[in-house]
Protein backbone atom coordinates (compact mmCIF):
# COMPACT_ATOMS: atom_id res chain seq x y z
CA UNK A 1 0.00 0.00 0.00
CA UNK A 2 2.93 2.32 0.55
CA UNK A 3 4.07 2.04 -3.09
CA UNK A 4 3.61 5.24 -5.07
CA UNK A 5 1.07 5.28 -7.93
CA UNK A 6 2.40 4.64 -11.43
CA UNK A 7 1.98 8.26 -12.54
CA UNK A 8 3.12 9.80 -9.24
CA UNK A 9 4.69 13.28 -9.63
CA UNK A 10 6.91 14.20 -6.68
CA UNK A 11 7.21 17.82 -7.75
CA UNK A 12 3.47 18.40 -7.30
CA UNK A 13 3.57 17.22 -3.70
CA UNK A 14 6.75 19.17 -3.01
CA UNK A 15 5.23 22.40 -4.29
CA UNK A 16 2.33 21.95 -1.87
CA UNK A 17 4.78 21.01 0.89
CA UNK A 18 6.48 24.37 0.32
CA UNK A 19 3.19 26.24 0.72
CA UNK A 20 2.40 24.28 3.87
CA UNK A 21 5.88 24.92 5.30
CA UNK A 22 5.67 28.67 4.72
CA UNK A 23 2.19 28.68 6.26
CA UNK A 24 3.54 26.89 9.35
CA UNK A 25 6.13 29.66 9.80
CA UNK A 26 3.48 32.37 9.37
CA UNK A 27 6.07 34.60 7.66
CA UNK A 28 8.11 34.79 4.44
CA UNK A 29 10.93 32.24 4.14
CA UNK A 30 14.23 32.03 2.30
CA UNK A 31 14.99 29.19 -0.11
CA UNK A 32 17.72 27.79 2.15
CA UNK A 33 15.34 27.74 5.11
CA UNK A 34 12.72 25.89 3.07
CA UNK A 35 15.28 23.35 1.84
CA UNK A 36 16.44 22.58 5.38
CA UNK A 37 12.93 22.48 6.77
CA UNK A 38 11.73 20.01 4.12
CA UNK A 39 14.96 18.04 3.82
CA UNK A 40 15.31 18.78 0.11
CA UNK A 41 18.26 19.70 -2.06
CA UNK A 42 18.65 23.46 -2.48
CA UNK A 43 18.79 23.13 -6.26
CA UNK A 44 15.44 21.32 -6.28
CA UNK A 45 13.86 23.88 -3.99
CA UNK A 46 15.19 26.76 -6.10
CA UNK A 47 13.68 25.20 -9.24
CA UNK A 48 10.32 24.68 -7.51
CA UNK A 49 10.28 28.23 -6.13
CA UNK A 50 11.09 29.71 -9.53
CA UNK A 51 8.25 27.70 -11.08
CA UNK A 52 5.78 28.68 -8.35
CA UNK A 53 6.68 32.38 -8.67
CA UNK A 54 6.29 32.27 -12.46
CA UNK A 55 2.93 30.55 -12.02
CA UNK A 56 1.76 33.24 -9.63
CA UNK A 57 1.48 31.00 -6.56
CA UNK A 58 4.37 32.64 -4.66
CA UNK A 59 5.74 36.15 -4.36
CA UNK A 60 9.46 36.79 -4.04
CA UNK A 61 9.83 39.70 -1.69
CA UNK A 62 12.62 41.74 -0.11
CA UNK A 63 15.70 39.73 0.80
CA UNK A 64 14.66 36.95 -1.62
CA UNK A 65 12.02 35.67 0.76
CA UNK A 66 9.02 33.77 -0.50
CA UNK A 67 5.41 34.17 0.52
CA UNK A 68 2.05 32.91 -0.86
CA UNK A 69 0.50 35.15 -3.50
CA UNK A 70 -3.13 36.36 -3.67
CA UNK A 71 -3.74 33.50 -6.09
CA UNK A 72 -2.77 30.98 -3.40
CA UNK A 73 -4.75 32.96 -0.83
CA UNK A 74 -7.86 32.63 -2.98
CA UNK A 75 -7.47 28.85 -2.97
CA UNK A 76 -6.85 28.89 0.77
CA UNK A 77 -9.96 30.96 1.37
CA UNK A 78 -12.08 28.42 -0.47
CA UNK A 79 -10.46 25.51 1.38
CA UNK A 80 -11.17 27.13 4.74
CA UNK A 81 -14.84 27.22 3.78
CA UNK A 82 -14.69 23.53 2.84
CA UNK A 83 -13.36 22.63 6.31
CA UNK A 84 -14.69 25.36 8.64
CA UNK A 85 -14.35 23.14 11.72
CA UNK A 86 -10.75 22.06 11.10
CA UNK A 87 -9.36 23.72 14.24
CA UNK A 88 -12.26 22.38 16.28
CA UNK A 89 -11.71 18.90 14.88
CA UNK A 90 -8.03 18.93 15.81
CA UNK A 91 -8.88 20.19 19.29
CA UNK A 92 -11.42 17.37 19.57
CA UNK A 93 -8.75 14.81 18.69
CA UNK A 94 -6.37 16.21 21.32
CA UNK A 95 -9.04 16.38 24.02
CA UNK A 96 -10.19 12.82 23.37
CA UNK A 97 -6.62 11.62 23.73
CA UNK A 98 -6.29 13.52 27.01
CA UNK A 99 -9.56 12.05 28.32
CA UNK A 100 -9.02 8.44 27.24
CA UNK A 101 -5.20 8.16 27.04
CA UNK A 102 -5.64 6.26 23.78
CA UNK A 103 -4.57 7.10 20.23
CA UNK A 104 -7.14 9.28 18.45
CA UNK A 105 -7.21 10.04 14.73
CA UNK A 106 -9.07 12.37 12.40
CA UNK A 107 -9.37 10.87 8.93
CA UNK A 108 -11.02 11.78 5.64
CA UNK A 109 -12.05 9.27 2.97
CA UNK A 110 -10.17 9.66 -0.29
CA UNK A 111 -11.53 7.03 -2.69
CA UNK A 112 -10.25 3.67 -1.37
CA UNK A 113 -8.18 4.94 1.55
CA UNK A 114 -8.69 6.97 4.71
CA UNK A 115 -6.21 9.85 4.88
CA UNK A 116 -5.06 10.60 8.42
CA UNK A 117 -5.36 14.38 8.82
CA UNK A 118 -4.53 14.56 12.54
CA UNK A 119 -3.43 12.18 15.27
CA UNK A 120 -2.83 12.43 19.01
CA UNK A 121 -1.02 9.59 20.75
CA UNK A 122 1.11 6.74 19.38
CA UNK A 123 0.21 3.63 21.36
CA UNK A 124 -0.14 0.69 19.02
CA UNK A 125 -0.23 2.80 15.85
CA UNK A 126 3.42 3.04 14.84
CA UNK A 127 2.45 1.25 11.61
CA UNK A 128 0.65 4.37 10.41
CA UNK A 129 3.94 6.05 9.56
CA UNK A 130 4.92 3.07 7.41
CA UNK A 131 1.58 3.23 5.62
CA UNK A 132 2.12 6.86 4.63
CA UNK A 133 -0.46 8.19 7.09
CA UNK A 134 -3.31 6.42 5.41
CA UNK A 135 -5.16 3.14 5.88
CA UNK A 136 -7.52 1.19 3.60
CA UNK A 137 -11.23 1.92 3.74
CA UNK A 138 -11.93 -1.82 3.79
CA UNK A 139 -10.71 -3.76 6.82
CA UNK A 140 -10.48 -0.87 9.27
CA UNK A 141 -12.94 0.55 11.78
CA UNK A 142 -12.52 4.11 10.51
CA UNK A 143 -13.17 2.90 6.98
CA UNK A 144 -16.25 0.99 8.12
CA UNK A 145 -17.59 4.14 9.78
CA UNK A 146 -17.23 6.00 6.48
CA UNK A 147 -18.99 3.20 4.57
CA UNK A 148 -21.76 2.49 7.07
CA UNK A 149 -24.39 4.73 5.45
CA UNK A 150 -23.49 4.04 1.81
CA UNK A 151 -25.68 1.86 -0.46
CA UNK A 152 -24.43 -1.68 -1.26
CA UNK A 153 -23.91 -0.87 -4.95
CA UNK A 154 -21.59 2.04 -4.12
CA UNK A 155 -19.67 -0.17 -1.67
CA UNK A 156 -19.25 -2.90 -4.32
CA UNK A 157 -17.93 -0.39 -6.86
CA UNK A 158 -15.48 0.98 -4.31
CA UNK A 159 -14.32 -2.55 -3.43
CA UNK A 160 -13.61 -3.27 -7.09
CA UNK A 161 -11.49 -0.10 -7.36
CA UNK A 162 -9.68 -1.09 -4.15
CA UNK A 163 -8.79 -4.46 -5.69
CA UNK A 164 -7.42 -2.81 -8.81
CA UNK A 165 -5.40 -0.37 -6.70
CA UNK A 166 -4.13 -3.17 -4.43
CA UNK A 167 -5.50 -1.53 -1.27
CA UNK A 168 -7.95 -4.26 -0.33
CA UNK A 169 -6.58 -6.11 2.69
CA UNK A 170 -5.64 -9.74 2.10
CA UNK A 171 -8.07 -10.98 4.75
CA UNK A 172 -10.98 -8.71 3.77
CA UNK A 173 -13.98 -10.14 1.92
CA UNK A 174 -16.59 -7.61 0.80
CA UNK A 175 -19.55 -9.98 0.82
CA UNK A 176 -23.05 -10.18 2.31
CA UNK A 177 -21.72 -10.71 5.83
CA UNK A 178 -19.58 -7.61 5.46
CA UNK A 179 -22.62 -5.58 4.38
CA UNK A 180 -24.54 -6.93 7.37
CA UNK A 181 -21.72 -5.81 9.65
CA UNK A 182 -21.94 -2.31 8.17
CA UNK A 183 -25.68 -2.34 8.85
CA UNK A 184 -25.00 -3.13 12.52
CA UNK A 185 -22.53 -0.26 12.68
CA UNK A 186 -25.12 2.06 11.18
CA UNK A 187 -27.73 0.97 13.72
CA UNK A 188 -25.39 1.40 16.69
CA UNK A 189 -24.08 4.74 15.47
CA UNK A 190 -20.39 3.76 15.48
CA UNK A 191 -18.04 1.06 14.18
CA UNK A 192 -15.68 -1.17 16.13
CA UNK A 193 -13.32 -4.09 15.69
CA UNK A 194 -9.80 -5.40 15.53
CA UNK A 195 -7.32 -3.57 13.37
CA UNK A 196 -4.73 -5.99 12.03
CA UNK A 197 -1.80 -4.03 10.56
CA UNK A 198 -0.31 -7.17 9.02
CA UNK A 199 -3.08 -7.05 6.42
CA UNK A 200 -1.82 -3.72 5.11
CA UNK A 201 1.93 -3.44 5.73
CA UNK A 202 4.98 -5.54 4.79
CA UNK A 203 5.60 -8.77 6.70
CA UNK A 204 8.62 -7.29 8.46
CA UNK A 205 6.39 -4.77 10.29
CA UNK A 206 3.81 -6.44 12.52
CA UNK A 207 3.06 -4.32 15.58
CA UNK A 208 0.39 -5.30 18.07
CA UNK A 209 -3.22 -5.79 17.09
CA UNK A 210 -5.43 -3.03 18.44
CA UNK A 211 -9.15 -2.52 19.11
CA UNK A 212 -10.61 0.42 17.24
CA UNK A 213 -13.76 2.52 17.64
CA UNK A 214 -14.86 5.10 15.06
CA UNK A 215 -17.60 7.71 14.63
CA UNK A 216 -18.50 9.31 11.32
CA UNK A 217 -19.36 13.00 11.53
CA UNK A 218 -22.30 14.47 9.60
CA UNK A 219 -21.32 15.06 5.98
CA UNK A 220 -20.11 18.54 5.12
CA UNK A 221 -21.28 20.67 2.20
CA UNK A 222 -18.34 19.32 0.18
CA UNK A 223 -19.55 15.74 0.56
CA UNK A 224 -16.41 14.61 2.38
CA UNK A 225 -16.62 11.75 4.86
CA UNK A 226 -14.82 12.71 8.08
CA UNK A 227 -14.25 10.11 10.80
CA UNK A 228 -12.89 10.36 14.32
CA UNK A 229 -11.32 7.09 15.44
CA UNK A 230 -9.81 5.80 18.66
CA UNK A 231 -7.57 2.77 19.09
CA UNK A 232 -5.41 1.02 21.64
CA UNK A 233 -4.55 -2.42 23.05
CA UNK A 234 -7.49 -4.81 22.80
CA UNK A 235 -7.73 -5.64 26.52
CA UNK A 236 -7.76 -1.99 27.52
CA UNK A 237 -10.05 -0.46 24.90
CA UNK A 238 -12.58 -3.23 24.38
CA UNK A 239 -13.42 -3.44 28.07
CA UNK A 240 -14.11 0.34 28.11
CA UNK A 241 -15.97 0.50 24.81
CA UNK A 242 -19.26 1.82 26.24
CA UNK A 243 -17.50 4.47 28.32
CA UNK A 244 -15.26 5.54 25.44
CA UNK A 245 -18.11 5.91 22.93
CA UNK A 246 -20.02 8.12 25.37
CA UNK A 247 -16.89 10.25 25.92
CA UNK A 248 -16.46 10.59 22.15
CA UNK A 249 -20.06 11.72 21.65
CA UNK A 250 -19.91 14.24 24.50
CA UNK A 251 -16.60 15.71 23.35
CA UNK A 252 -17.67 15.99 19.70
CA UNK A 253 -20.92 17.65 20.72
CA UNK A 254 -19.13 20.07 23.04
CA UNK A 255 -16.37 21.00 20.59
CA UNK A 256 -18.30 20.96 17.32
CA UNK A 257 -21.93 21.40 18.33
CA UNK A 258 -22.80 18.08 16.72
CA UNK A 259 -22.25 14.38 17.20
CA UNK A 260 -21.34 11.41 15.07
CA UNK A 261 -23.19 8.79 12.98
CA UNK A 262 -26.74 10.00 12.82
CA UNK A 263 -26.49 12.66 15.51
CA UNK A 264 -28.05 12.29 18.93
CA UNK A 265 -30.22 9.41 17.73
CA UNK A 266 -27.11 7.33 17.10
CA UNK A 267 -25.88 8.07 20.61
CA UNK A 268 -29.24 7.24 22.16
CA UNK A 269 -29.33 3.85 20.45
CA UNK A 270 -25.95 3.08 21.95
CA UNK A 271 -26.66 4.36 25.45
CA UNK A 272 -29.90 2.34 25.58
CA UNK A 273 -28.17 -0.87 24.55
CA UNK A 274 -28.53 -3.55 27.18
Amino acid sequence: MSDQPKNFAKSANRALDILEFIASLNRPAKAAEIAVGLGLARSSVHQLLTTMVSGGYLICGEGVRYFPSPRSAQIGSWLSRCYPDLDGLRETVEELHDLTHETVTLSIQSDCVMRIAAMSGQDGREWLSRAGWQVPVFGTAIGAAALSDKPPRAISRLAERARRQHVLGRAVAVDQSYLEELRRFRMKGYSWGLTRPENFVPDDAKPQVVWSIALKLPQSDTGTDVVIGLAGPVARVRSREREIVNIMHRTIRKRLGRTGNGGIAGQAMYENRS
